[in-house]
């Protein structure tokens, strides 16, 4: 009886011991942090890939020692949240703003370019359907596609997608002025809806598509018939 009130009592000093320690390192802990010797940052809570779009879930702020925090390092969630990473980055090590992609630098990295909802779709033209190789990213264009209707036995020309913007120029993302290029593309890249992809792909293969370049002042779409080669001749 007397050995497990012993015991008893040793766990009680012990948790007492325990609780008494925590609130001093607590109280060390504020007093190291109102002195300016500590500082908040923010870390991952769980390992993140490149090209990752960083949630609120998945960083937290972490207090260390000011002498310990490095130039461009992240103090604030809001510095990180809602943007993509540009490598790996690792639970509880700070967060560098250079391994983060800022919303206006993508370096040349399309799949950063693509608005939220669409995908990047490449069609293959010439300096005719390509607009005489003087499209430019950033661009917007309709596309107008030709076929042989068989049912009709006639060809049909019908305007597919409007209001369609220009991704890239061959393995140009940017808008280089025209004169400083040497050579035009056969291929234009658009950013297009899942539900245009599969029309815009059958029309590439089973036709003939032609781009027309907009205006960035017009951003209206126009309600056409299809043409019919039998309606072309009177």
């Amino acid at each position: 009886m007397r050995n497990k009130l012993i015991f008893i009592l040793a766990i009680i000093f012990g948790l007492v011991a325990a609780f008494g320690v925590y609130q001093y390192l607590g109280h060390l802990k504020q007093s190291y942090r109102s002195s300016g010797n500590f500082k908040q940052v923010v870390v991952p809570t769980q390992p993140l890939g490149p090209k990752t779009l960083i949630t609120d879930k998945m960083v937290k702020v972490k207090d260390i020692p000011v002498e310990l925090i490095q130039p461009g390092t992240a103090i604030a969630p809001q510095d990180v949240v809602g943007k993509i990473t540009r490598s790996e980055l690792y639970p509880e090590e700070p967060i560098m703003l250079n391994r983060i992609y800022k919303d206006s630098n993508t370096d040349g990295d399309l799949a950063l370019l693509i608005p939220e909802g669409q995908r990047a779709l490449t069609v293959a033209v010439d300096d005719v359907s390509g607009v005489a190789g003087l499209l430019q990213p950033g661009d917007h264009v309709d596309i107008i596609v030709t076929f042989d209707y068989e049912g009709e036995q006639t060809s049909l020309s019908t305007l597919l997608l409007q209001n369609i913007q220009v991704l890239a120029v061959g393995q140009s993302l940017d808008n280089t002025p025209k004169a400083e290029k040497k050579t035009s593309s056969q291929t234009v890249t658009l950013s297009v809806q899942p539900g245009q992809a599969t029309p815009l792909t059958l029309a590439t293969e089973r036709g003939s598509i032609r781009l027309m370049l907009r205006s960035p002042k017009d951003a209206g779409t126009a309600n056409l018939p299809s043409s019919q080669m039998n309606n072309l001749v009177r």
